[in-house]
Formats: C-alpha cells, structure tokens, sequence
C-alpha cells in the first residue's frame, strides 16, 4: 500500500476496542503507519487479535482496491496470515523446550537477532514486512536490548508489534520507541453478543463473560474448549476445600500442586484465586448481584459466612503481596505457603 485509501471497508473480528481499532485503521487509510507499536492489558483482552487485523489489513493483497473489504480474507496473503506462515510477516515468541515439553523461561537474544535479521531483508512480497512479539514481558535482558537495536535502525515499511501483559516489565527504553495502546476491560454485553453470534445460548453467553472479567479472549476459550472451563471450575473448587483445610493439609497441597510449577502457572492459579475472594467479599457484603462465579453461588455463601469482612479484605491484599513476591523471584513454594497461613 503505497497511497492513501479512500473509503475503504475493514472487517476486523476483534472484540471491543472499537478506539484502537479505529486509531490503527486511520492510519492504514492515511499511509501513516508507524514502525513500532506496545499493545499492553491483560492475557486474553484482544491484543493477539488486534495485532492479527492489523498486520493482515496491511499486507492483503486487496488492500489497494477501494470496492472490497479490508483484509479481504481470501487472497493468498490472508490465508497465509490466518496459517501463520506469510514470508513477510514473523511471529516471535517463548520456544518449547524439546526435552520437557514445556514452554522455556524467556525468548532469547538469539531469537531477537535471527528476527533483526529476517526484518533487514526485503520483503518477499513487495508489502510490508511485520513481526509480533508476543509475551514481551518474558524478554531476556539481553534479548531487550537487541530488540531496542531493532527499534532505533527502522527500516522502511517495517511494523513491529508487541504484546505484553505487564507494562511495567519493558524497559522505559522500548517504551518510549513505540506507539503505546492501552487495552482496557471490554464490556459484559459486548462480549456477550460475541458469544450468541458464535451459537452460545445467551443465558451460558452471559455466565461466561462474567467469567471473563471483560477478556473476551478467555470467554471465547471456554465457550470453544468446555474442558478449559471444567479446569477453571476445578481450581475453584479446591481453592475453596483449601480455606477449610487444617495448616498441615494447606502445605501439603501447596507442594503437591505447586512443588515443580511454573512461575506463569502460578500467577494463573493467583488470578482465579483472587477471583474467588472477590466473590465471597461481595457475598459479604450483599452485593451477590456482582459475583462472576455464578455456578459456585451455593458454596461461596457457605464459605462467606466463616470470614468477616475485615478478614477478606485482608486475603485480597495477601493475593496481591504474594503476586509482587513472585515477580520478585522469590520462591514460589516460601510465597504461597506465607500466602495460606492467613486463613
């Protein structure tokens, strides 16, 4: 795309965020693309998505057609986008450790070169040449600073797009080097209707977007994959059967479950935790109308009823503590042992 279009049609599946959107294809329509954007907000907001639209708008091959939908979806760069496999467009993201099957700790500095390397290069296609860095928190140190390289030698028709969870995890140097968009919590009924389009009965479309916290990510996954949700069912479950658990049973969980987990598992395993405490806070103080776990309703009253007010204020702060201990390094089993003393 090498002019300005003029009434052009975009179709992109994202939902919510209709601001950014409408700030990304501006500048699509005006050539004013710039070279490196920062989506930041919370796993499952819509990044991914956003980021896919867009990269995609910009390399359809009806994008210079001013009577088709932008992307089009059927030209063979829309196809190859939606594979992952366009020569022009890179994916970077933690590597899977062949021994252990399990996603490594960090993206290297090796992976940041071979990408500084492909995006030097021509593109294949005579369209932009585009690579999303995914997860950018889990950069190592080395890894952040030759991608910073990256940022400050732009090359022409370049876009590089990351993603993070944890704003406050890249380093102020890439930051101010990038176009930074804010993904904030999309609303119930947006999401909702997202999920009656895609066949979900409205009444189990709205129980999931309550889950979801305004991430339609994760209520598109439950609706999609009924096990992700059975699992996150589960983990509320024994969430609950904790509080009521002896001190010897509270630690002898924590190491059965969390003996040999990953830091990101663990944060997961917070987050619907912190969850649950908020709903049995808001049955505690009878505003039940609010609570997301609507399934677990019974349970949580019972358990609501054993803690005042005061005491679950206090386990929402502890969540919070044992989060910034885990970002600190600090031992996962010494942090959530801390954690469920205060039951």
């Amino acid at each position: 795309m090498s002019k300005a279009l003029s009434n052009p049609k975009f179709q992109w599946p994202v939902v919510g965020h209709k601001n950014i959107a409408a700030y990304l294809q501006n500048s699509i329509v005006k050539n004013k693309v710039s070279h490196a954007y920062l989506f930041f907000g919370p796993a499952g907001i819509g990044k991914t998505a956003m980021a896919e639209s867009f990269v995609n708008s910009l390399v359809c091959r009806q994008a210079d057609h001013r009577d088709g939908l932008i992307p089009c979806g059927l030209c063979d760069c829309c196809l190859q986008i939606k594979n992952r496999i366009h020569p022009d467009v890179y994916w970077l993201e933690r590597p899977t450790d062949p021994k252990t099957g399990r996603v490594k700790k960090n993206i290297s500095i090796d992976q940041v070169r071979e990408l500084k390397s492909k995006l030097s290069l021509r593109p294949f296609l005579d369209s932009y040449k585009a690579a999303v860095v995914t997860e950018a928190q889990h950069l190592s140190q080395e890894a952040a600073n030759a991608l910073l390289k990256t940022l400050e030698e732009p090359t022409a028709k370049t876009v590089l797009i990351i993603l993070t969870d944890n704003f406050s995890w890249i380093p102020k140097t890439i930051v101010s080097r990038c176009q930074v968009l804010k993904f904030l919590p999309v609303a119930q009924s947006e999401i909702t209707a997202s999920l009656v389009e895609r066949g979900a009965e409205k009444l189990a479309a709205a129980k999931l977007a309550a889950l979801a916290y305004g991430r339609p990510g994760i209520a598109i996954n439950y609706f999609s994959d009924p096990e992700s949700l059975q699992a996150y069912q589960e983990k509320i479950k024994e969430f609950l059967a904790l509080t009521q658990a002896d001190l010897i049973q509270r630690f002898r969980f924590i190491q059965s479950e969390f003996g040999y987990a990953e830091t990101d598992e663990i944060f997961q395993t917070l987050n619907i935790w912190l969850k649950t405490l908020r709903d049995l806070a808001l049955i505690k103080t009878q505003n039940q109308n609010l609570v997301t776990n609507i399934s677990a309703g019974s349970d949580l009253e019972k358990i609501a009823n054993g803690y005042s007010t005061a005491k679950l204020t206090n386990l929402l702060r502890q969540v919070a503590l044992a989060k910034k201990y885990l970002a600190a390094n600090v031992s996962p089993r010494l942090t959530l042992e801390n954690f469920v003393l205060n039951f």
